[in-house]
């Protein structure tokens, strides 16, 4: 009996310590807790103010890209109207040296049509002209005939005569 009594014994004792040991383990716990809760508490308010910095971080960085990028905007605009405007006034110099030509064009043109009615006036005279020469022409061949004709017959008889 006294094996088994010591081996009551020894299992008690070990439950005993075992007992133990989860009750000091609970009380550990309960105090890690106690003490925890609060560094819980600290932790995710750090958390929270770590993802506030990030967050203020991250807006600042867009709105100096944006800042840049509507600089760049603004530039890129004011270089575009100095372009305009140079655009425009070569546009305008190229725009009257085109009309100058068109004004010369047209006086030439108003020369040549000048020159074609003149051309026209003389073209038309000088045919009214071959016109009554011809008929002269024409008179004085008739003319030529009938004395050719009459000299003819003054010559036959003046061979007649002979």
């Amino acid at each position: 009996m006294s094996d088994k009594l010591r081996k009551k014994l020894e299992r008690d004792e070990e439950e005993k310590q075992n007992g133990l040991e989860k009750i000091r383990l609970k009380n550990i716990q309960s105090v890690l807790s106690k003490c925890l809760s609060p560094l819980r508490t600290v932790f995710l308010l750090f958390l929270s103010f770590l993802i506030c910095l990030l967050f203020y971080l991250f807006c600042y960085r867009l709105r100096n890209q944006l800042k840049k990028l509507e600089k760049n905007l603004r530039r890129k605009d004011e270089l575009s109207k100095d372009l305009h405007v140079i655009d425009f006034e070569q546009l305008k110099i190229e725009n009257q040296t085109l009309n100058e030509k068109i004004e010369e064009r047209n006086e030439e043109l108003l020369k040549l049509r000048k020159k074609t009615t003149t051309t026209v006036q003389v073209l038309t005279h000088l045919k009214e002209k071959l016109q009554f020469v011809a008929a002269e022409n024409k008179v004085i061949l008739t003319n030529s005939e009938t004395v050719c004709t009459f000299i003819c017959l003054l010559m036959f008889q003046i061979g007649k005569t002979k």
